[in-house]
């Protein structure tokens, strides 16, 4: 058999351990399925195998290293929790050494992304509110305005909560 698609055809379960018996095999599409478990490490031993689709299915864990297998797209993975490569999702229990040297060099890059979003959000504040204060200095009419709704406002609150206090006051003085 050098050719063998199940793609779509609701199969669940596990890969079976001696998949990699098929040492023949050129192509094979599981994808589509409700797999679930871990690849089988007989992967590896596919020497043949030029296609491989595995995608949406449910499978979990390494992807076993291969060459045939470290070759193949990203995309014969999607759909699953699959680590290691090809895929880019790095295994929970991989080295830091290599890798965490190459991230090191790209999070500064990160870093200044943020701290730059905080310095615009800041300028812009500090622009908005200076248009805003200019406005008000140079322009008597808007600036009376403002004041007078200001003022009216806090009238407003010192009523309310004045009213509020009093009737709390009677409120006591009659439970006492």
């Amino acid at each position: 058999m050098v050719s063998l698609n199940l793609s779509g055809n609701h199969l669940t379960g596990s890969i079976p351990d001696n998949i990699g018996d098929m040492k023949q095999l050129e192509s094979l599409d599981l994808s589509r399925n409700t797999l679930s478990g871990e690849m089988p490490n007989s992967f590896s031993a596919m020497y043949s195998l030029n296609y491989l689709n595995l995608s949406c299915n449910n499978l979990i864990g390494r992807i076993p290293e291969s060459t045939q297998l470290m070759g193949m797209d990203a995309s014969s993975f999607v759909g699953n929790n699959l680590c290691s490569p090809p895929v880019t999702t790095k295994c929970p229990d991989d080295d830091d050494d290599g890798d965490n040297a190459a991230n090191k060099e790209e999070n500064p890059d990160e870093k200044y992304e943020i701290e730059w979003f905080y310095v615009l959000l800041s300028l812009g504040y500090a622009v908005g509110l200076s248009v805003f204060c200019t406005t008000l200095v140079l322009k008597k009419s808007w600036r009376r305005a403002y004041f007078r709704l200001l003022e009216c406002m806090w009238d407003k609150l010192y009523v309310y909560y004045h009213i509020k206090g009093r009737k709390l006051m009677a409120q006591r003085a009659q439970t006492s």
